[in-house]
């Protein structure tokens, strides 16, 4: 994943809050979250790691296609991933995000054009009144998940449900 140029995105360290999304996360000490679509517009952040193929993102987005569950949107994401991607050992298992039901969806892919292996692992869940869809990922090298996997882990210990406006 190539990241934006940052020269005219917001950059996040600490506490990251989003009201219009409803939901609080902390980026780990040392790390530095970034915009990666239009900064008018907040969905979330991406930290990139100092391998550039080697992301930790944190997004939410409207439950458009009104997923009544986590593991329901879990399973909507990976149809829409294979549709790009040589997708092996995929997962769909349960967990939590803020005290609410979560999904962790995982699996390992490679780009059309390329032998290497990658991993993605992301933490899927819906917003307590159902309106918002929540994911942290990674996505990497299947053999450089350590780090990424004790980032995820402090994203989701940190993270909190706000009253979205």
């Amino acid at each position: 994943m190539t990241l934006p140029d940052i020269g005219s995105q917001r950059t996040y360290a600490g506490e990251y809050r989003n009201g219009s999304y409803g939901f609080s996360v902390v980026i780990p000490h040392g790390l530095t979250g970034v915009d990666a679509d239009n900064p008018a517009y907040q969905k979330g952040f991406i930290i990139a790691l100092k391998n550039p193929e080697r992301t930790v993102s944190v997004f939410a987005d409207t439950n458009s296609l009104e997923y009544p569950d986590a593991k329901a949107a879990a399973a909507g994401e990976l149809v829409l991933i294979q549709q790009g991607l040589r997708v092996e050992n995929k997962q769909i298992g349960g967990t939590e995000l803020g005290g609410q039901p979560a999904a962790t969806l995982s699996f390992q892919y490679r780009c059309s054009n390329q032998e290497s292996r990658y991993v993605h692992v992301e933490i899927i869940a819906i917003s307590p009144d159902g309106q918002y869809v929540y994911t942290i990922a990674w996505d990497g090298a299947a053999d450089q998940d350590r780090l990424s996997q004790r980032i995820i882990t402090g994203l989701k210990r940190s993270w909190r449900y706000l009253s979205a406006k």
